[in-house]
């Protein structure tokens, strides 16, 4: 009941935001592209987070935002970015972001989400890809997690590069880049990481290292 309750007060902070953040008329082209069926708070949210991740997609060469949805439950919005000229059906590159609401910073319940997610999403990938690098990092004293790996089933070939981490006070965030067929280039991956504020993660790119071999960042202990 305790979790339910949460996730229903921070459903409520983002209709707050999408009601006092972006103008009407910023989110119209955001709207149109959400999923059907969401009714009208759901798609002003959707529309308001895809238009606050609007500038760093951009930066990424991806600025055209083409899909958006958040589920039943209120707790989970995934963001869907390409470079002008994709589209969804014939695209080589591609950003996707999935918001996640979480406790404060600080908290152990923000500290164990976190872990939780990053555990999650390791099983997810490893269900249909082979993950070629990956590791936790100390985000601000809070576990952030970088993942590489590559998709290959069903003739799909497919490179990606994601980031799990604390997205502002109340948000976490698993930020993807991928590329198809071809794979994604070091130069690629450092203008991703840099762009979300991470320039010090440029070092373990490509390093072939798996998660199992290293801990998690524990709780107000950060790795230095």
């Amino acid at each position: 009941m305790r979790k339910a309750s949460y996730v229903c007060a921070v459903l409520c902070a983002w209709l707050f935001v999408s009601v006092h953040g972006a103008e009407a008329s910023n989110l119209k082209p955001y709207l149109d592209k959400l999923a059907p069926g969401l009714d009208a708070p759901r798609a002003q949210t959707t529309a308001n987070l895809a238009w606050y991740m609007q500038d760093f997609a951009s930066s990424q060469n991806c600025g055209k935002f083409v899909w958006g949805n958040i589920n039943t439950q209120g707790n989970c919005v995934t963001l869907e970015y390409l470079p002008p000229r994709d589209s969804l059906d014939r695209w080589k590159r591609q950003i996707v972001i999935t918001v996640y609401p979480i406790h404060p910073k600080g908290s152990r319940e923000a500290h164990e989400e976190l872990l939780t997610l990053e555990a999650n999403m390791g099983v997810l990938i490893r269900s249909d890809a082979q993950i070629t690098n990956s590791g936790y990092f100390d985000n601000g004293g809070e576990p952030g997690m970088l993942i590489e790996y590559a998709l290959n089933k069903d003739a799909i070939k497919e490179d990606d590069f994601g980031i799990l981490m604390r997205l502002d006070g109340r948000h976490a965030a698993y930020i993807e880049l991928k590329r198809k067929p071809e794979h994604l280039t070091k130069e690629e991956k450092k203008k991703f990481v840099s762009g979300l504020g991470l320039p010090s993660l440029e070092g373990v790119i490509d390093q072939n290292q798996p998660m199992e071999q290293q801990a998690p960042v524990p709780l107000a202990q950060p790795v230095r």
